[in-house]
C-alpha cells in the first residue's frame, strides 16, 4: 500500500505433517510431504519459478514438456546394447526438426525428404547451414530451463555408451541410422546456444553420465570433455565446438590452448582440410566478433611459422 515492494523465493520445503487420527482404522497416522513456501531468503531449493506468460510462451513451454520423454526414450533405447537398432528413425527425424525449428523466430519450413541420407550425404559444417534463423531467445531458455537442452546431450551420448570402449560409427553400418541422427543433435545443441550466453554458460558447466574407465561403468563428466573425446567423428562435435568458443569468452579462455590447436592441426594433416576442422581456427582467433590478438599468435606460431606443421 506504501509503494514498497519486497523480493519472495519460492522453495519447495520438505515438512512432516503434524499427527492426524485416521477415524476408520482408530490410529494415529504420520505422512510425509512437500509443502511449497515463500520466503524472503534465497536458498538452494529455490527450484520454482513463476512467470506471467502469453498464450504463445504457454504453448512453447507445454509443447517442450511434452518434447522430453520422446528424447529420452531415444536415449534410453540407443544406448542399450541389448536392443536392436531401431530402422526406421523418421520419427526422431521429426522430432528433431520440430526442436530445432522452435529455436528460431518465425516459422520453418523442411522438405519431405529422407534427412537420414540427406545428413550422412554432407558435412557436418555445411548441414548445420540448413537451419540457419533468428535466435528465439525465451524456447531457448525454456529448452535449458526444463532440461529439453540436457536430454538432447544425453540423446547424443547414446551411441557411445552402446559401443563403449569401440567407437560406435567405424565398421558399423548398423549404425548408419542413428549417425545421422547424431548430425541433428549437434545442429539443435548449435541452434540452442546460438547468440544466447546464458546457454553458452550453462553448455560450459553441465556434465552428463559416460561410459568411462577401464572396468566400464557410468561417470559424470563435463560437457565440453565429452565434446573433446568426439572431435575425431565428423558429425558435429567440432562445429559445436568452434560455434561455442567463438561465441563466449570465457569457454574460449579455458578451452582454445596449444593442446587443443595442435590436435585441430594434427587432424588436418590426417582428415585433410575439411571445414569443420579449419573452421576451429578461423573461430578462436574472434570472439563476439572481437579479434583475440593472442589466440591469432598462438595459431601462427604453431601451426605457421614451424614449417614441418605447415
Amino acid at each position: 500500500e506504501d509503494g514498497s515492494s519486497r523480493t519472495l523465493y519460492l522453495h519447495n520445503c520438505e515438512v512432516v505433517k503434524p499427527h492426524r487420527v485416521d477415524k476408520e482404522r482408530k490410529s494415529e497416522v504420520i505422512i510425509s510431504s512437500y509443502q511449497i513456501a515463500f520466503s524472503t531468503v534465497k536458498s538452494a531449493q529455490d527450484i520454482f519459478k513463476l512467470m506471467l506468460t502469453t498464450e504463445r510462451e504457454a504453448s512453447i513451454i507445454n509443447k517442450v514438456k511434452a518434447l522430453l520423454i520422446p528424447v529420452l526414450l531415444y536415449k534410453v533405447a540407443i544406448q542399450d546394447p541389448k536392443r536392436p537398432v531401431q530402422d526406421d528413425l523418421r520419427g526422431v527425424v521429426n522430432l528433431c526438426l520440430d526442436i530445432i525449428s522452435m529455436q528460431n523466430k518465425g516459422t520453418s519450413d523442411f522438405p519431405a525428404i529422407d534427412w537420414i541420407k540427406k545428413a550422412n550425404s554432407m558435412l557436418p559444417a555445411a548441414f548445420a547451414k540448413l537451419f540457419t534463423g533468428d535466435a528465439d531467445p525465451f524456447t531457448q531458455r525454456i529448452c535449458r530451463d526444463m532440461k529439453l537442452m540436457d536430454a538432447i546431450f544425453d540423446m547424443g551420448c547414446g551411441p557411445y555408451n552402446r559401443t563403449f570402449p569401440a567407437n560406435p560409427w567405424k565398421n558399423n553400418p548398423g549404425m548408419d541410422g542413428p549417425k545421422g541422427i547424431q548430425k541433428f543433435v549437434h545442429v539443435v545443441l548449435q541452434r540452442m546456444c546460438y547468440k544466447n550466453s546464458g546457454s553458452q554458460e550453462y553448455f560450459g558447466r553441465r556434465t552428463g553420465l559416460v561410459m568411462c574407465g577401464e572396468v566400464p561403468k557410468f561417470e559424470r563428466k563435463m560437457w565440453m570433455d565429452t565434446i573433446l573425446d568426439q572431435l575425431e567423428d565428423a558429425l558435429g562435435p567440432a562445429v559445436t565446438l568452434a560455434a561455442l568458443l567463438s561465441a563466449n569468452e570465457a569457454l574460449l579462455k579455458k578451452y582454445a590452448n596449444a593442446k587443443l590447436v595442435l590436435r585441430f592441426a594434427e587432424m588436418v594433416r590426417i582428415l585433410g582440410p575439411q571445414p569443420r576442422l579449419v573452421n576451429f581456427f578461423e573461430a578462436i582467433c574472434t570472439v563476439e566478433g572481437r579479434a583475440v590478438k593472442a589466440n591469432q599468435e598462438m595459431i601462427l606460431r604453431l601451426v605457421w611459422m614451424k614449417p614441418e606443421m605447415r
